[in-house]
């Protein structure tokens, strides 16, 4: 019997040592698990941190964007309501007095010579010596006649 019960006792202390191994073995498994799993909880942490943090910077340039897209916008309109109140840029008889633009209702110098065919420019010496401001006279060909009111005087458009 006691052969019996030192074969038995053996027997446990295998059974126990083997035991042991397979707990051991599952103790390294699972902490390995846990370890993988803690670094994929703080691999996906630190990508949630950075989405947020380019989530916050985007919003931020988005307001940047729109704060600009609205002060073009002014610019736009304010610019227009210039151009509105401001004469063409090629009319030389719109005049400005007191900050606002009046235009005159006749058609512009430039306008009227392009209504009407000119012959070549007549000068009219005033007495002085050549070339010190004597006066070119621009008068209608027939064909243009009775397409401008009357005669260019100083014209400098030739």
């Amino acid at each position: 019997m006691k052969l019996q019960m030192a074969e038995m006792k053996e027997l446990l202390e295998g059974k126990v040592h083997e035991l042991q191994a397979k707990l051991a073995e599952e103790k390294k498994k699972s902490d390995s698990d846990v370890a993988q799993w803690k670094a994929m909880a703080q691999k996906e942490l630190k990508t949630r941190l950075q989405l947020e943090s380019e989530k916050a910077a985007l919003q931020k340039e988005l307001q940047e964007v729109k704060r600009q897209s609205q002060i073009l916008s002014a610019g736009r309109v304010e610019q227009m309501q210039l151009d509105e109140s401001s004469p063409p840029a090629s009319s030389p008889s719109s005049q400005r007095s007191s900050g606002k633009w009046r235009s005159d209702p006749r058609p512009s110098h430039s306008s009227r010579h392009s209504q009407a065919a000119f012959r070549e420019p007549l000068l009219v010496d005033d007495g002085e010596p050549e070339g010190d401001g004597d006066v070119s006279i621009w008068t209608p060909s027939k064909a243009g006649a009775g397409q401008v009111s009357s005669t260019c005087f100083n014209c400098t458009l030739q």
